[in-house]
């Protein structure tokens, strides 16, 4: 009988610092309430030069709660030098893609972006001083966009479990078809 390799049992933010340090392109998945953005704001909260690309819009396509400036002042406080901008075409978005620094860029989100805002973050995907996190609830609408990326971490309230992109695109496909149905 072949040996079973022991399953490794580790928080979120663990699982997404080990993927940082090991793949460039990211997807972090998971339900509302997970802890996707904090897990993974502590995550890099020791790297240099880490960006965060915020959405006002959440995963219904309405605008997010009240309370989202405070949700920002908060992730400022995990990582005091976080630099958080709203679009790729502000001051600070333009300075972001003309740097040729190695720098980190978490997305939070791409529903309610537009094709040119998507356009200029897919940029990114090929880009050897950028590392790419996406933050989204659901795999189901990136299927389009996934073989771009390396690793995708879905997020539970215990931990997380690494999927293979293969694994995240059959999920996709069987999603999709249910969808579909």
């Amino acid at each position: 009988m072949p040996e079973v390799e022991p399953i490794v049992v580790c928080t979120g933010s663990e699982a997404i610092s080990r993927a940082v340090a090991r793949y460039k392109n990211i997807v972090i998945c998971g339900i509302q309430g997970v802890g996707k953005l904090t897990n993974t704001i502590k995550a890099v909260k020791g790297r240099l030069n880490v960006y965060l690309i915020e959405n006002t819009f959440d995963f219904d396509g309405k605008t997010k709660a009240k309370g989202y400036e405070r949700y920002i002042n908060y992730l400022k406080s995990l990582k005091e030098d976080l630099i958080i901008f709203d679009s790729m075409f502000s001051e600070t978005g333009i300075a972001f893609s003309q740097s040729n620094e190695d720098r980190i860029i978490i997305i939070d989100g791409i529903f309610g972006r537009s094709p040119k805002e998507i356009e200029a973050i897919s940029g990114f995907f090929e880009n050897y001083d950028v590392r790419v996190i996406l933050i989204d609830r659901c795999i189901r609408y990136l299927e389009d966009m996934l073989n771009r990326f390396e690793i995708v971490i879905e997020l539970t309230h215990d931990g997380a479990v690494l999927l293979p992109i293969e694994t995240a695109l059959e999920i996709c496909r069987v999603l999709n078809k249910t969808l579909d149905s």
